[in-house]
């Protein structure tokens, strides 16, 4: 009957609505708990002393005294673990030269925080005054002290400053890229552990000493790398031994010449 049909269709669309009301209900519930949930569990974190760091490691400093490190870790200690990130641990390490880089883990049981620096690499030394500053592959001051020899020295440059954690700057800074050149040619070539004074006075003939025993001519900067390749097959060959001393001349292209 249409009578029928029509009460039939009434009542089903407001069984429908009645359910999209119930969902809707239920949708403005969960979202206010989940609302709550979120307001409880931030005031937990932030503003409670529940992960607050109890414990504060730093590792990786083999240059840096431990014990300059200690009043970085205690500034530590009673900050909130999940607000103390990266950026405020660089600023803390940033007085320190000899720090490249940190990193950083979270513990949580206890709250606990571990600190991991990189620390950069002395290459050589350059005399300023009466000190000696040592020196890093990019140039930068890492501390200022005694001459000591188990980095090379590098001369024939007057350095204008000796401030640690800032790069050189020499009394004619057009020759600092050249500077920086040879010291990464050095570094890759796999000699520099043996090398004793880097000369570079004169650009056009940069030379080095080796192991206190070889002296190697390099002329300009052109080409360094190779020179200095063909330099350390030179000097590991059969051809001269460990008490081989004299000059090896690295300005004939394609050729290293020793001469005793």
């Amino acid at each position: 009957m249409p009578g029928e049909r029509t009460d039939d269709s009434i009542r089903k669309r407001h069984t429908k609505r009645q359910q999209k009301r119930r969902r809707q209900q239920l949708i403005r519930r969960y979202s206010s708990l989940s609302t709550l949930s979120i307001i409880v569990l931030c005031v937990i974190i932030f503003c409670t002393p529940l992960l607050d760091i109890r414990r504060v490691d730093i590792t990786g400093n083999v240059k840096i005294e431990t014990a300059e490190l200690e009043p970085i870790a205690e500034s530590f200690k009673g900050k909130n673990l999940i607000l103390t990130g990266k950026g405020s641990v660089r600023k803390a390490l940033s007085s320190f030269a000899y720090v490249e880089s940190a990193a950083t883990k979270r513990g949580f049981f206890p709250p606990s925080l571990t600190i991991i620096i990189t620390e950069r690499e002395p290459i050589v030394q350059m005399v300023h005054n009466s000190s000696y500053a040592t020196i890093d592959i990019e140039g930068k001051i890492l501390e200022v002290g005694e001459r000591r020899t188990e980095y090379a020295e590098l001369y024939g440059l007057k350095l204008t400053s000796s401030t640690e954690g800032e790069i050189i700057s020499l009394d004619d800074n057009s020759k600092l890229k050249t500077v920086l050149g040879v010291l990464e040619s050095f570094k890759k070539s796999g000699l520099m552990t043996g090398v004793t004074k880097i000369n570079m006075e004169n650009l056009d003939s940069i030379s080095f000493n080796y192991e206190n025993r070889i002296d190697g001519i390099c002329g300009p900067y052109v080409d360094f790398t190779r020179k200095l390749g063909l330099f350390r097959e030179a000097v590991t060959s059969n051809k001269l031994t460990e008490n081989s001393r004299g000059t090896i001349d690295l300005t004939k292209t394609g050729k290293a010449v020793y001469t005793p």
